[in-house]
């Protein structure tokens, strides 16, 4: 029977030949030397594994990281697993340059949480452990260790080996267990083929339960596989999840497209991208400033990958500070919100900053740094409360699209349920608004689009004085809105009583109208006199000039006032009023009736007392409404509801 697992991850950290390893061995009975070159060698080149249990039967997971410096990277991959650390320093040597640097790295990647391992102690008299004791006290004051309880050891005697049982129990029972719901990911150790297996990948997963028989997909090359079988420190098991070194067993997919820094991940809500927003910390102890546009190696879970630090507020960091920043990367990989990184020089190779992935880089910094900081700022300060990183993710996008609803989830890299809340807590709060078909966005953005049109419509109304209506489409392309940000501000105005929405996409401010003289007025009403009088046979443009005294642009733009009252109608290059065009109507359909629905056009011709020249422009009008459709040559009257009238 599988053994129970407790989430949480121990980890060693130290010098070489220090006694990891054999540290490992005496806490769990297990050699966490696995490869025949560690063994041979004498010394931990990649993470090993094992499980410790607790007194109180917990069982839980301890990596044993490398210590020499050519294979710092492998320690950063495991160091970005660990829950609890245990700093190793030999007391015949004390503490050395990679005690130094891991001591850095584990600040960098946030750890909080540990013990100091003194081994060794058999090899020194009682003066130099003493020694010992006091140089490595003066050393972790001021660092992350400065107030981990310092136990010293032996792994060959077993001196001291149950006060540090005791000591990591009680800082495994602290840790709050990593969550077993949510999305599932673990950044790839290994991958090989398993003769009769297929593709076998290891590593620790981050977050999520993955099960026998679920889907994953491996990014970024976006291939998927079925879990054929699972392993958890050697042990069959039915489920693998956050926490403890796994192994998964995938089919359909060939060993020889994944490799080490890939990530197994539960399908449909994670990409791989090559730039990531950060805030990054510059360690006091590397000797010169970072400058914008470094090339850098740049760690993160698994992968190690090449690429240029872009500086968002200043042109260089000095030793020690902080700053926000993007990665851009020469490949691909998968890292979100929360997760830690660290940079190192290309040449020499040592470590000199590292922090924290804001999330994946929406807009490239370029000449705009200062905008992009901002952003970056209020994500950063968001990382760890869903609901206001949500926040920031819609006051991001304030000039982009709405964020669909139904991509929720995907771009805040979390399962459904939890983004369900998050949204939920923010329309709580009135921050986020419903547009369109589930588009989400910011109330700052909806407020900010309503001041635009509102702005826009009185500069249209100050500049046009004879036009009633904006058309909506030009003014939402002036404005440069998204087109459900655009309708729901305006539907948001409508209902405040502000804006008054027409048919056919035109608007205008409620209190706002044609600004007519005298003169203008009159022209109007000779204009409404003129078309009643022309019936079915309207006067042309120059003829309605002639009978208001306006030039021909003033009289068209009288006439538009006139279609936008509903007055009259724009047929073709005609207008006619609006009683002309329901009689013809109600005469076309009439006539039609006698005739299976076949408009006759010389009997409507005669019964309306027109001509072809008017009549043929009217039916394609009636055409373009859907109230008659044409066939052929044949014209035939549409059944609509009768009130469906022009």
């Amino acid at each position: 029977m599988a053994s129970q697992l407790h989430r949480v991850i121990l980890g060693t950290a130290g010098h070489i030949d220090h006694g990891k390893s054999s540290l490992v061995r005496a806490l769990t009975g297990i050699d966490p030397d696995r490869l025949k070159e560690e063994q041979e060698r004498g010394m931990t080149i990649d993470l090993g594994f094992a499980p410790y249990r607790t007194a109180s039967g917990r069982l839980v997971g301890m990596i044993d990281v490398p210590g020499h410096e050519k294979f710092v990277k492998n320690m950063v991959a495991g160091a970005a697993s660990v829950d609890v650390f245990l700093l190793v320093i030999a007391a015949d040597d004390g503490v050395m340059p990679q005690t130094r640097e891991h001591v850095e790295i584990l600040e960098l990647l946030g750890a909080r949480r540990g013990v100091v391992v003194v081994t060794k102690i058999d090899a020194v008299d009682a003066s130099l452990r003493e020694l010992a004791l006091a140089d490595i006290a003066e050393y972790l004051d001021g660092t992350v260790f400065a107030q981990a309880q310092v136990v010293p050891v032996s792994s060959v005697t077993g001196e001291g080996l149950d006060v540090l049982r005791t000591v990591i129990d009680r800082l495994v029972e602290e840790v709050v267990p990593r969550r077993k719901d949510g999305l599932f990911r673990m950044p790839i150790q290994r991958v090989f083929s398993a003769k009769g297996h297929g593709t076998v990948v290891t590593g620790v997963p981050i977050s999520g339960e993955v099960l026998v028989g679920d889907v994953l997909e491996i990014l970024p090359p976006q291939v998927r596989g079925k879990v054929r079988g699972l392993q958890a420190y050697k042990e069959d098991r039915d489920d693998a999840s956050a926490g403890h070194s796994s192994a998964l067993n995938l089919s359909d997919i060939d060993y020889r497209t994944v490799a080490r820094g890939h990530v197994v991940v539960t399908p449909g809500y994670f990409t791989a991208s090559r730039s990531f927003d950060v805030e990054l910390k510059l360690l006091r102890s590397v000797d010169r400033p970072l400058k914008h546009g470094t090339e850098v190696r740049i760690h993160t879970g698994t992968a190690e990958i090449l690429g240029r630090v872009v500086l968002l507020e200043q042109p260089v960091l000095e030793p020690g500070g902080s700053a926000l920043a993007q990665l851009r990367l020469r490949e691909s990989v998968v890292a979100v919100r929360g997760d830690r990184f660290l940079l190192r020089q290309v040449s020499p190779a040592s470590t000199i900053a590292g922090g924290t992935i804001v999330g994946e880089s929406r807009s490239r910094a370029g000449g705009r740094r200062v905008d992009v900081a901002r952003s970056v700022r209020r994500k950063a300060q968001a990382v760890g409360d869903l609901p206001a990183f949500l926040e920031s993710v819609l006051l991001e996008r304030a000039t982009h699209h709405p964020l669909p609803e139904k991509e929720l989830a995907a771009a805040l890299r979390c399962d459904d349920t939890e983004a369900a809340a998050a949204l939920a807590t923010l329309e709580g709060r009135k921050v986020v608004r419903r547009v369109g078909r589930g588009g989400l966005v910011h109330a700052e953005t909806l407020t900010a689009a309503q001041t635009a049109v509102r702005a826009a419509l009185a500069r249209f109304h100050a500049e046009q004085p004879l036009k009633g209506l904006a058309d909506a489409l030009p003014l939402r392309g002036e404005l440069r809105l998204d087109e459900d940000v655009f309708d729901g501000a305006c539907a948001a105005l409508a209902a405040a009583g502000e804006l008054v929405l027409e048919k056919g996409g035109k608007l205008r401010l409620k209190e706002s109208g044609p600004k007519l003289s005298d003169v203008e007025r009159a022209a109007l009403d000779a204009l409404r006199t003129a078309l009643r009088s022309g019936g079915f046979a309207p006067p042309a443009l120059a003829d309605l000039a002639r009978a208001c005294g306006m030039p021909e642009p003033r009289t068209k733009a009288l006439l538009q006032l006139l279609v936008e009252s509903g007055d009259a109608h724009r047929v073709g290059e005609f207008w006619f009023d609006r009683d002309a065009i329901e009689r013809a109507l109600e005469c076309v359909r009439a006539t039609a009736a006698a005739h299976a629905s076949e408009i006759l056009i010389p009997d409507v011709r005669d019964r309306l007392g027109t001509t072809r020249k008017y009549l043929i422009p009217l039916l394609e009008w009636f055409d373009a409404r859907g109230w008659t459709v044409r066939r052929g040559e044949k014209r035939y009257v549409v059944s609509r509801p009768a009130e469906r009238k022009p």
